[in-house]
């Protein structure tokens, strides 16, 4: 799973209905999402999002819930990497912001004190954090 300083969270690969949706990648989608949604009020009808590491129809609806909140966001139900040399963060298809581009910005915006190292943050599943958290040590050691 690699970020850079400044801190940006990417994927590995997508993550939605039909997607590849690698465990971690899931865990860091879900996580963004309950977390936004904690502060900024949105989620779909009657839906609750469980950190799994897997998709399922709650966590594909969770994502539709969040890309409609956000006129800027195309909405297919898939959260798609952002490609390292794409300085817009706007997909080339639908000329729409990445959907983990806008869950990266929301998070930093309401929980600036945990962004740059979200593992330590007392809600973060224990394997995603321990990835990040090698990973980060790696890079700065």
């Amino acid at each position: 799973m690699p970020f850079r300083i400044p801190t940006f969270y990417n994927l590995t690969k997508s993550v939605g209905k039909k997607q590849p949706n690698q465990t971690l990648d899931v865990l860091l989608v879900q996580f963004f999402l309950r977390e936004v949604s904690a502060q900024s009020g949105f989620a779909p009808a009657g839906g609750r999002l469980d950190l799994t590491g897997v998709v399922d129809q709650s966590t594909v609806d969770w994502i539709s819930a969040y890309q409609k909140s956000k006129f800027q966001l195309f909405c297919d139900g898939i959260v798609d990497p952002i490609p390292e040399r794409n300085l817009t963060a706007q997909t080339p298809v639908h000329n729409k912001s990445y959907t983990l581009f806008e869950l990266n910005f929301d998070f930093e915006l309401k929980q600036p004190q945990h962004f740059h190292k979200i593992w330590e943050h007392p809600r973060c599943p224990a394997a995603l954090g321990q990835t990040l958290a090698m990973a980060f040590k790696a890079i700065h050691s």
